[in-house]
C-alpha cells in the first residue's frame, strides 16, 4: 500500500505591479515557505530580500501593516477580505502587490 506523505513547503509567487515592478527589478518571484505561514512573514521575508536593500517597505515598521497605498491581494482577493496578514497559508498561493499611488 503507497503511503501518502504531506507536502510540508508550499510555493509562494508574488506578483509585483507599477512602480513595485521597478524596485525588485522583475514582475514576480516565486519562494518556498513551510506550508501553514502567515502572509505578513512571507511579506517580511520578500521585504527583507527585494525592498529594503533599496531603502523601500511594504510594512510599516512599527505597526507591521502595509504602508500606505499598497494593495495586496491573495489569489485575486483582497486581504481585507480573505483573512488578514494572520492569514495562514496552507497551499501554494499568488500574492499579488500593486500601489495605487502614482504620477499622473
Amino acid at each position: 500500500m503507497a503511503e501518502i506523505v504531506e507536502k510540508s513547503m508550499i510555493q509562494v509567487k508574488v506578483i509585483f505591479y507599477s512602480s513595485l515592478k521597478n524596485t525588485v527589478g522583475q514582475d514576480h518571484v516565486v519562494l518556498p515557505f513551510p506550508k501553514n505561514t502567515t502572509l505578513q512573514s512571507v511579506l517580511e521575508k520578500v521585504q527583507q530580500d527585494y525592498f529594503s536593500p533599496k531603502n523601500e517597505f511594504i510594512l510599516k515598521e512599527t505597526t507591521k501593516q502595509l504602508e500606505m497605498g499598497l494593495i495586496c491581494l491573495v489569489d485575486d482577493v483582497d486581504i481585507s477580505i480573505a483573512g488578514g496578514l494572520a492569514r495562514q497559508l496552507q497551499k501554494d498561493r499568488t500574492i499579488t502587490l500593486i500601489t495605487s499611488l502614482h504620477g499622473g
